[in-house]
């Protein structure tokens, strides 16, 4: 449930503020209203009908405190609640990837991209940056990723970013909780020889403390996967 957007209505101060920790705990981004992103509604008795209405026309799941409480301890839902998840998903997922493919492919044809995979590929990269994992089997198919500091496989951020999304990537532009890899620059940035990281090293390594599943890797590493 990691990344998924919900939302606590109809609760009392101290109630909500409990829901809101577990669900943090869990993984899930907390919204304090009901916005076009949200995947789930948790109403207690006192929820009001237009929020349940706003979250019900842009196809969010509701739940009540009993169905959300049990969803963080066994990760179940039912059968009405996972069917409608997984078609909101997947039409946000297309969603995206369409304004995706408008923002970072829309100016490069396939075969552009392709011949700048094999040069990419082709270059050789450092992966000595501090904080850098060693991480198996990396998959950038529909996960999110962010980029920081200067590359040597490619000077375009732009085109880093468009290869990226070719290979089913989603790009952040900032690390968020929704990131899973967070890629290191091989030429890093003027700031990381005086020993300060950048905001995006710092934010992936405060999740990280916090049990977030976010990974730093390298742009050799990045090279190597896409």
């Amino acid at each position: 449930m990691s990344g998924l957007e919900i939302c606590f209505t109809g609760f009392a101060k101290q109630d909500r503020a409990q829901l809101e920790e577990l669900a943090t705990d869990s993984g899930f981004i907390v919204r304090k209203a009901v916005t076009k992103n949200l995947h789930m509604l948790c109403a207690g008795k006192n929820a009001g009908p237009n929020k349940i209405a706003a979250a019900l026309s842009d196809g969010a799941a509701i739940f009540d405190q009993s169905e959300f409480i049990a969803l963080t301890k066994t990760g179940e839902l039912s059968d009405e609640n996972f069917a409608k998840l997984n078609t909101l998903m997947r039409k946000r997922d297309d969603d995206l990837r369409n304004t995706q493919f408008n923002k970072y492919q829309a100016n490069f044809s396939e075969a552009f991209l392709v011949s700048e995979i094999l040069k990419i590929k082709q270059t050789q990269c450092a992966s000595n940056h501090p904080y850098v994992e060693n991480v198996e089997n990396i998959d950038f198919k529909n996960t999110f990723t962010c980029f920081t500091g200067e590359f040597e496989s490619c000077n375009s951020r732009e085109v880093i970013q468009a290869v990226s999304a070719y290979k089913g990537a989603f790009i952040d532009q900032y690390v968020s909780l929704r990131t899973k890899y967070l890629v290191v620059g091989g030429l890093g940035s003027i700031e990381w020889s005086k020993g300060e990281y950048g905001s995006k090293i710092e934010r992936a390594l405060e999740l990280k403390a916090k049990g977030y599943e976010v990974f730093i890797i390298s742009e050799a590493q990045w090279m190597s996967a896409i």
